[in-house]
């Protein structure tokens, strides 16, 4: 509660005073300890765009659940499938207080919007009415240092649900992750459950360390002698894969008066595709504001697109060479994205602009190389 007392509360009027002089520029001379605050005294900032929190403040809670089963398949190999599950309650929640509230359409049809408290811009709000629940099946397979191969994989399918995530508790109209950054109308906050930010519904990791079959005990040159056993000996791979699905986002619509506007579905956004595009701008609408319905909200959920998947596998060879009982010399040659697989960002989701659905930046770098040497004593 003291960080959010102090985000809201301690930064703003009347806690916290903000006034702006503008000196005359024509002449420099001006200021003087005598008038320390020449020219225009401007009003103090920050008092009509207040910041706030509600009084009734409720500490966030978090209820985590879940059933494993483990079980040894075979000598040194693990498997463990488990439930995992958890519920998130009194959440915080940013949004604008004074967001305008639509009242009718002028003589053109255009929309007329009138703030619930006229005096004041928008309000920075803070509750605690956000919940999420996560559900998932999660299983690993662990190996442990055995025909010199150790290995962990981990997969889980999972549903996060949420009615509004990190990402989205600034004011603002959007934002570079694809979220929505407040809710799209504040009297319908229900309206605003979806996939969470954070949601993934496939994900695979997978680490392992293999010693290669090379040199005295191992399978290959086992009697240790000559050119080959000198360069292949003592040599290890060591690696870590990733597969991630893709995030979610929501489509929206670039706006003046309002926090964010997401718009009308009208067809299947992954039908009828253009090319080099990632979903199909012309399944979406601008809302339109009619007499029987003035309103600019549109029926297109939170978060109902998904986003590019991720892969990525980096691996590094390496060898030990013994320096004496206690001090070893080790080789690295290490590279990172080695497929040099392309990952990308998520598409443009700005509906007005003339590059919507389109994917225009990576989210990795292209392969890198890496080599070190390190001394271990």
């Amino acid at each position: 509660m003291f960080n959010v007392t102090r985000q809201q509360l301690g930064v703003s009027y009347p806690f916290v005073r903000r006034e702006q002089y503008l000196r005359d520029s024509t002449d420099p001379l001006s200021l003087t300890l005598a008038d320390p605050f020449p020219g225009d005294r401007s009003s103090v900032l920050g008092i009509d765009q207040p910041l706030g929190m509600e009084v009734d403040y409720r500490t966030p809670r978090y209820y985590h659940y879940n059933l494993t089963i483990e079980r040894e398949l075979v000598p040194d190999l693990a498997l463990s499938v488990a439930y995992v599950g958890s519920q998130g309650r009194h959440l915080g929640r940013r949004y604008n207080l004074n967001q305008p509230i639509p009242v009718g359409l002028d003589p053109d049809g255009g929309l007329l919007t009138a703030r619930p408290f006229p005096a004041f811009g928008d309000i920075q709000f803070q509750d605690q009415s956000n919940n999420s629940s996560y559900n998932a099946l999660q299983a690993s397979a662990r190996r442990r240092m055995s025909g010199r191969l150790t290995l962990l994989a981990s997969y889980s399918l999972s549903c996060m649900l949420d009615t509004g995530s990190i990402s989205t508790g600034n004011l603002g109209n959007v934002s570079t992750s694809g979220s929505q950054k407040s809710p799209q109308n504040i009297h319908e906050m229900q309206a605003e459950r979806g996939l969470s930010d954070l949601h993934r519904t496939h994900q695979f990791t997978a680490a392992f360390v293999w010693d290669l079959p090379f040199g005295p005990g191992r399978r290959f040159l086992a009697a240790g002698a000559g050119m080959p056993d000198a360069l292949l000996r003592d040599w290890q791979i060591t690696g870590i894969a990733t597969l991630l699905s893709g995030r979610p986002f929501t489509p929206q619509y670039s706006t003046g008066d309002f926090a964010a506007q997401r718009p009308d579905l009208v067809s299947d956004p992954y039908k009828g595709v253009p090319a080099g595009l990632w979903f199909n701008p012309n399944a979406f609408a601008r809302p339109v504001a009619t007499p029987a319905h003035p309103s600019l909200d549109g029926n297109a959920g939170r978060n109902i697109l998904l986003g590019p998947a991720f892969k990525n596998l980096d691996l590094a060879l390496i060898r030990t060479f013994q320096w004496g009982e206690q001090t070893a010399i080790q080789i690295r040659a290490e590279a990172f994205n080695v497929m040099n697989h392309p990952n990308y960002q998520l598409p443009v989701f700005l509906l007005d602009r003339s590059d919507a659905g389109r994917v225009t930046a990576t989210a990795n770098q292209a392969r890198e190389w890496q080599f070190a040497i390190r001394i271990i004593f």
